[in-house]
């Protein structure tokens, strides 16, 4: 069986955790959800699709992918 990634955590610049964000392998795909974000910090991830450098900007409760 392969390892992979399941969680990320995040950190805010103070080191302290700002969230989670879980990795599901599904059969289509990758899906990244956003576990919690804690204190309704603004968190920025980056990611390499397909070769491709995509962000994902979470601010709340909204989810902005490009």
């Amino acid at each position: 069986m392969a390892n992979y990634i399941k969680n990320i955590i995040l950190y805010d610049r103070t080191g302290a955790v700002a969230g989670y964000v879980e990795i599901h392998q599904l059969e289509h795909g990758t899906h990244l959800r956003l576990k919690h974000s804690l204190n309704n910090k603004n968190l920025m991830l980056s990611l390499v699709i397909d070769g491709v450098n995509k962000v994902l900007k979470i601010t709340g409760n909204l989810v902005e992918y490009t």
